[in-house]
């Protein structure tokens, strides 16, 4: 992964992230958020929060939210409208390959719409497991891999005005299946999201909802 053309695509689509329109995050959000009604969770970890989608919307409803991302700017939009929602959260910068949380710190954790950045899985989604308390659940949404195919890893989107760098890396959903499963959570379900399009219904997102259970 390019990981300065990728900050620099991010940092230029922090200023514009939450005001573009966007119906796959509509439909991801809806889907994502009809889980999260199934599942009782108090403290709660956004990973790759971005601009604090998740964060801000279980912040609001009462969860100890924690929320991590690797790009200043993208975090900075999130403290910012946390800050002015009156909301206690806690926000760190790192990567998701390393996360500084200790072992069993959550209840839930999320991750919404980074890891098709991510050349390899299993790493990332061991971490995401690893800071999971015993019986807590994960929730991974990504573009659908029928989405990246079409993209790949030097795939380029028209953001802020410019050509950046946006990669796609995972082609195939039992990509997503198998690095859940290494780490020895329980898959519960994987769910394919479809999207309208002008060619009809395609698939648009997929969701992978999983349970720790040692």
């Amino acid at each position: 992964m390019d990981v300065q053309n990728l900050k620099s695509t991010y940092d230029a689509w922090s200023e514009s992230y939450d005001e573009t329109p966007n119906p796959l995050i509509a439909i991801e959000e809806m889907a994502v958020r009809s889980l999260l009604r199934t599942i009782h969770f108090d403290h709660v970890l956004d990973a790759a929060t971005g601009t604090g989608r998740y964060a801000i919307y279980l912040a609001e409803q009462g969860k100890q939210v924690s929320a991590m991302d690797d790009n200043e700017k993208m975090l900075a939009v999130a403290k910012s409208k946390a800050l002015a929602r009156g909301l206690s959260m806690e926000f760190r910068q790192e990567n998701i390959c390393n996360l500084s949380f200790e072992d069993s710190t959550f209840d839930l954790v999320i991750c919404a719409l980074a890891l098709s950045h991510v050349n390899e899985l299993d790493l990332p989604c061991r971490e995401l497991v690893r800071v999971l308390k015993r019986g807590g659940h994960l929730i991974i949404s990504d573009l659908h891999p029928q989405i990246q195919a079409t993209m790949g890893p030097e795939h380029k989107e028209l953001i802020g005005g410019e050509e950046r760098f946006f990669p796609a890396h995972h082609s195939h959903g039992e990509d997503y299946l198998t690095a859940v499963k290494l780490t020895g959570a329980e898959l519960i379900a994987a769910i394919d999201i479809p999207i309208e399009t002008q060619q009809g219904l395609v698939a648009g997102a997929l969701i992978v909802w999983a349970k720790k259970v040692s």
